[in-house]
């Protein structure tokens, strides 16, 4: 193979790329969202000055799909990238579009990988690497890689071990891919699911949960995630960090204790301690100094 395309974007994808950089990939053009979390400028600084990088919104825009096809590339990759491609974009590289998937395919195919896998009790994950077509991570897997997902682990954790993963399959794929001797295996549909989208809304606590529950809900949905949330005064309270610690008998919602360790909330089972969080508009801090500066008292309703 002689040209690739990149398509990426995140961390995930960047880390991917400077995998591919350091094997010395033929890449002829870099493709980033304009609006992606790392920032073009990670990927413009890791491209130099010779490979050109584009800031796109809409990949399968005419546009795009045109500049690819005159670059005319054997493969490319889409690392982190939200959009199904077009079926005219597919066709263009002689040898596929390879992507990535945060999850053992097929299983657990669609969206929000990470959070779902928190929120629903994995101790096991990892990262899928296949050839894309017209659906939803339902291509031929070229490769997986495993990875533990820890009882206390938060999102950010989970993340870091998935973008590992994911480089450990382009140090191993990505010489067999360039050689045409990688693997090509069909997914069996018999045995997949499908998590659905996730909004930030849907952040929302529900008190009348189990502390335990609560506790995974926290931390499927913090950072690099918009983060769960409940209401102090009509006001969004983010929750970033939280633990579960002895039971009290109130309503689920009350602050039962406010201590150094954090603010004590009773649920629909046990407790659940907010010890880091982040009230409207203002910056993440320690749950006791939020309750001390907001007047927040034992006895008093969290939404």
């Amino acid at each position: 193979m002689n040209k690739l395309v990149f398509i990426g974007q995140e961390e995930t994808g960047l880390r991917c790329l400077e995998a591919l950089v350091r094997q010395g990939a033929p890449l002829v053009a870099i493709y980033v969202r304009a609006a992606g979390g790392v920032g073009i400028a990670a990927f413009e600084e890791l491209a130099g000055s010779d490979l050109p990088v584009y800031a796109v919104e809409d990949i399968n825009a005419a546009t795009h799909v045109e500049s690819i096809g005159r670059l005319q590339p054997d493969m490319i990759y889409q690392i982190s990238w939200s959009q199904l491609l077009r079926e005219e974009l597919l066709a263009i590289p002689r040898h596929g579009v390879v992507g990535m998937h945060c999850s053992l395919l097929p299983r657990h195919r669609g969206r929000a990988p990470i959070p779902w896998s928190i929120i629903l009790g994995l101790r096991r994950s990892g990262m899928s690497m296949f050839y894309l077509d017209t659906r939803a991570d339902r291509g031929d897997l070229i490769g997986q890689e495993e990875f533990a997902i820890g009882p206390h682990d938060y999102a950010a954790e989970v993340y870091d071990k998935a973008c590992a993963a994911a480089v450990r399959l382009v140090d191993v794929y990505h010489p067999q891919l360039l050689a045409g001797t990688a693997p090509r295996i069909s997914q069996c549909d018999l045995l997949s699911d499908y998590w659905p989208k996730r909004t930030p809304c849907d952040g929302l606590i529900d008190w009348n949960m189990a502390a335990p529950r609560l506790y995974d809900w926290v931390r499927a949905l913090s950072h690099p995630f918009p983060g769960a949330f409940a209401a102090w005064r009509g006001e969004r309270l983010l929750v970033w960090r939280a633990s579960v610690t002895v039971a009290a008998v109130a309503a689920a919602g009350t602050v039962v204790g406010i201590d150094e360790a954090g603010i004590a909330v009773a649920t629909g089972e046990g407790v659940l301690r907010l010890e880091t969080v982040q009230g409207e508009g203002e910056e993440e801090e320690p749950a006791t100094a939020y309750a001390d500066r907001r007047g927040l008292a034992v006895g008093d309703r969290i939404e």
